[in-house]
């Protein structure tokens, strides 16, 4: 990673592309357990754990990918699948949440 961001085409926009996605991905992780907790206190067992075990789970493969993408070899092959999977249930979350949300704002409303 240090060597593409040291010289060529990328040195000037690649740093501020990490920092803009890696606020981007904290805030999908910050939002997984905010949500977590919402759904706690609904005492809704299923979203809890789904809401958590997302977050949880994409901070571990962010790190790990941040961590590891100077490696090749099987360090990069156990790591980039770890992340593409992160980053499939991170949106398979955001669409589910979407979903429910929708659902409960169309719904009919009880007096």
């Amino acid at each position: 990673m240090r060597r593409a961001l040291l010289a060529g085409r990328g040195r000037a926009w690649g740093p501020l592309l990490l920092a803009v996605c890696g606020l981007g991905f904290l805030g999908l992780i910050g939002a997984c357990l905010v949500f977590a907790r919402r759904f706690a206190g609904l005492r809704q067992r299923g979203w809890t754990v789904y809401s958590a075990a997302t977050g949880v789970l994409f901070f571990a493969a962010f790190f790990g990918i941040a961590a590891g993408s100077n490696q090749s070899g099987p360090g990069l092959a156990v790591v980039l699948p770890a992340f593409t999977a992160a980053v499939v249930l991170g949106w398979v979350w955001v669409s589910a949440l979407a979903a429910r949300l929708l659902a409960e704002a169309s719904a009919p409303i009880a007096l």
